[in-house]
C-alpha cells in the first residue's frame, strides 16, 4: 500500500474516531471540525451491523442452528470479563490486553464450571458474585487512590 494512501486512511479514520470516543455530546463540536456526523455514523453503524451478523453466523454454524436465545447471558459475561480485566464500569481505566486475559480467566471458569456439572444458573450466580466482588475491589481501589492523593 502506497504511504500516501496509508496516511490518508489513518487521519481519515482518526478523525471519524475522535466523535466516537468522546461520546454523542461531542457531535456538535465535530461538526464544526469539518467531520461528517451523520455520514461518520452510517459507516460505524453499518460496520457494527456487519460484524454482529458475522458474528451471528459463526455462532450459527458452530452451534449447526440458529436460534434467537442462543446468545442470551453473553452481555454478563463480557461485563465480567472486562470488569476481571481492569476496566472500571464508571470508565476511563482498562485495556484491550486486561480485558483478554479477563475473558480467558472467564473461560476457564465457565470450562471447570462445566466440568464439575454445575448448573447454568448457579454459574450465572458466580459470575455475577465475581462482577460485584470486582466492582468493590475497583471502588475501594480508586477511593484509596483519592485518598491518597489529596
Amino acid at each position: 500500500m502506497d504511504s500516501h494512501w496509508r496516511d490518508s486512511l489513518v487521519q481519515a479514520s482518526a478523525r471519524y474516531l475522535e466523535l466516537f470516543w468522546f461520546g454523542t455530546l461531542a457531535a456538535e463540536a465535530a461538526r464544526y471540525a469539518g467531520v461528517r456526523v451523520t455520514r461518520c455514523q452510517i459507516i460505524f453503524y453499518v460496520i457494527l451491523g456487519t460484524l454482529a451478523g458475522l458474528a451471528g453466523a459463526i455462532e450459527a454454524a458452530r452451534l449447526v442452528t440458529g436460534q434467537p436465545t442462543t446468545g442470551e447471558g453473553y452481555e454478563l459475561r463480557v461485563i465480567a470479563a472486562v470488569v476481571i480485566g481492569g476496566g472500571s464500569l464508571s470508565g476511563g481505566q482498562g485495556t484491550v490486553i486486561g480485558t483478554i486475559i479477563g475473558a480467558l480467566i472467564m473461560g476457564v471458569l465457565a470450562n471447570g464450571a462445566n466440568l464439575l456439572g454445575i448448573s447454568s444458573f448457579t454459574q450465572q450466580i458466580v459470575i455475577g458474585s465475581v462482577i460485584v466482588l470486582a466492582v468493590t475491589f475497583d471502588e475501594f481501589q480508586r477511593r484509596r487512590l483519592d485518598t491518597a492523593g489529596s
